[in-house]
């Protein structure tokens, strides 16, 4: 299967030496099988050839990242890779005596509660994804499984190229 793209805006300006530059706003609504090494966007309907294309999320995208491979610009047809660093839990420390929520309260380590200074440090433990310190670290995502299925998924795609 292949992506659907869906053209939203289109402008083409002519160029004096022949030709136009052409600016696209693209949905591009991903498939129920993604491929290894990312997916076609075939726009060589639309121009021939890519100048640069940069990806927007949408509410629809929430939770992956998407990188561009520009090695098919000159025939139009350029690679959208899907990353996702997946669920994970961190833990939130308290260091004893820092301020927790407002002043003079502290972190209480001996009834692990929020409440008087007691001189001890506290973890609180995340037991799943929506508790605890989420996204803490700047890590690499990594590209998702083949043959996932991101049907789900959409992003807008703002195309520069030439026609």
């Amino acid at each position: 299967m292949a992506v659907t793209i869906t053209k939203e805006q289109l402008h083409r300006l002519p160029i004096e030496s022949g030709g136009a530059l052409i600016l696209g706003i693209f949905l591009v609504q991903f498939d129920a099988s993604y491929p290894t090494g990312g997916e076609e966007v075939d726009l060589s309907g639309y121009m021939k050839q890519v100048v640069d294309m940069k990806v927007q999320s949408t509410e629809d995208s929430a939770g992956y990242d998407f990188d561009v491979d520009d090695s098919n610009f000159a025939t139009a047809k350029p690679k959208i890779e899907v990353n996702w660093n997946g669920a994970h839990l961190h833990n939130l420390k308290f260091k004893d005596a820092d301020q927790v929520d407002g002043a003079g309260t502290r972190v209480n380590i001996t009834t692990d509660k929020i409440g008087a200074n007691t001189g001890a440090d506290i973890t609180v433990t995340s037991t799943e994804g929506t508790r605890g310190v989420q996204n803490a670290a700047a890590v690499k995502f990594a590209e998702v499984t083949n043959a996932t299925d991101l049907s789900a998924v959409k992003v807008r795609c703002v195309v520069w190229g030439l026609g």
